[in-house]
């Protein structure tokens, strides 16, 4: 699996931004919930986010994943001021549940908070 995570910001000014990049998720200790994945977006520090979008993907390259390159779903997120991030979680079929590590790729369209 891909190793590198990042976080990339590009202002495009008049308070509107994109944020992209790669995360590790966490995989629960619960064997019963391996079909669930989640992973918190940083928001820089300084940047407070108004209204949002996010587009993000779990996925892993372990060559023993059955489930290789296929992305979790449906996704959703919440924005969490207080620890400065937007958590992502995302859940597929129980029986397409595994312990594979898993990286959330994302795009985050933001603007900032007035």
């Amino acid at each position: 699996m891909k190793k590198e995570c990042f976080s990339e910001l590009i202002d495009h000014g008049h308070g509107k931004y994109t944020l992209f990049g790669r995360v590790l998720a966490d995989t629960p200790d619960d064997p019963a919930r391996q079909n669930v994945r989640s992973a918190d977006i940083a928001i820089p520090p300084g940047l407070e986010v108004g209204h949002y979008v996010v587009s993000a993907t779990f996925v892993t390259e372990d060559p023993d994943d059955a489930n290789r390159r296929k992305p979790f779903f449906p996704c959703s997120s919440e924005c969490n001021p207080d620890r400065q991030a937007i958590t992502v979680v995302a859940t597929r079929r129980r029986e397409d549940a595994n312990p594979s590590r898993y990286v959330c790729e994302y795009i985050v369209m933001a603007t900032k908070k007035v």
